[in-house]
């Protein structure tokens, strides 16, 4: 759902308020321990990064990981449990300093075994342990019954098959 461009390097999600559901863009494959980085800028509504996404029976259809972005950065680079609830709020003055509003902001998620951590533009705003989901898809999220744009690039996958041996992965984005 939503409506996504590749332009000049860049993914561009849209949808308007009147598509009450969330529009996603996943992976065709599953992530298990990893490191990813990109960089976004959120020009409206809702969004976040979802990880270790796999089918469940609940309104959204996915279980997982969410790693919230947000126009305002009210709760960026908190994680929330997808279609469920809050894992972890980020502390509001940790993301005041760190957000940068209408510009590009860099968010890294680390998820190895059960320890999860996401960093936004260098701050430390989650860090937790949780054992809900060890593996599954990686995708980008536009929220249900508000109007969303986002933009993402330079997005990289370290992944670890074990903590000696990554095995880096970067998206090229067509121009």
């Amino acid at each position: 759902g939503g409506q996504w461009i590749v332009k000049d390097g860049i993914f561009d999600g849209t949808k308007d308020a009147t598509l009450d559901k969330h529009c996603l863009l996943l992976s065709d494959r599953n992530f298990t321990d990893f490191r990813l980085s990109l960089e976004y800028k959120a020009l409206h509504g809702n969004s976040g990064f979802y990880f270790r996404l796999k089918p469940a029976k609940n309104g959204l259809g996915f279980a997982g990981y969410h790693a919230e972005i947000d126009a305002n950065g009210s709760n960026a680079g908190g994680l929330y449990d997808v279609a469920v609830d809050w894992l972890h709020k980020p502390d509001q003055k940790l993301v005041e300093q760190a957000f940068r509003p209408s510009r590009w902001n860099t968010m890294t998620i680390e998820a190895i075994g059960q320890e999860i951590k996401v960093w936004l533009n260098g701050t430390i705003t989650t860090e937790l342990t949780n054992d809900r989901s060890d593996s599954g898809r990686l995708g980008i999220q536009l929220h249900a019954g508000e109007a969303t744009r986002i933009q993402l690039k330079n997005l990289r996958v370290t992944e670890f098959k074990s903590l000696n041996t990554p095995t880096n992965h970067v998206f090229q984005i067509p121009t």
